[in-house]
């Protein structure tokens, strides 16, 4: 099981506090699982610890090093992590794509159709009824933030939660 806890308290870790921890999900038509978690760090929010590190305002190199800290971290327990830039992270929608009002339309055959999770209790099942869904591919993100928490505590999940599947049709609601 993925460690929320552990991922949420990269939010506020090492005197860098990030916006968000974002977690995306992808599931491809071979049943290929892969995983990635996103940090959001905020230039003018850590203005001051950025200053005690460096007369540069080393933002970047800050975030990375934050993430290759919480890459160590997930490996300690167990996980199977590696780290990319910006650059190389996986792209949902490419430039053929095309808006449509319900839908991105990629190429003639294929439809992305994107679906708002609501988190209750029933989360665990409606994610499960996600992920076996028949679709081509099946994109999953959760993210996490503190901003507008008293403190500034981190809630799970917090802000937001979306579903995108590529499948051969259009829909117009989620599949029953």
């Amino acid at each position: 099981m993925l460690p929320l806890p552990l991922i949420a308290g990269y939010l506020d870790r090492y005197g860098i506090r990030a916006d968000a921890v974002r977690i995306t999900g992808h599931v491809d038509a071979a049943g290929e699982r892969e995983l990635w978690i996103g940090l959001t760090v905020s230039a003018a929010a850590n203005l001051a610890a950025l200053q005690a590190r460096s007369r540069r305002i080393p933002l970047q190199q800050t975030a990375e090093v934050a993430a290759r800290r919480l890459a160590d971290h997930l490996r300690e327990i167990g996980w199977d992590v590696g780290t990319v830039g910006y650059d190389d992270a996986p792209r949902l929608l490419a430039r053929a794509d095309r808006e449509t009002w319900r839908c991105m339309r990629h190429g003639d055959s294929d439809y992305l159709a994107a679906y708002r999770v609501s988190v209750d209790a029933a989360l665990p099942e409606t994610l499960a009824a996600v992920w076996s869904h028949p679709a081509r591919e099946t994109w999953a993100a959760l993210e996490i933030g503190a901003a507008g928490r008293p403190g500034g505590r981190p809630r799970l999940p917090s802000r937001a939660r979306s579903v995108a599947m590529r499948v051969p049709t259009a829909r117009r609601r989620w599949p029953d």
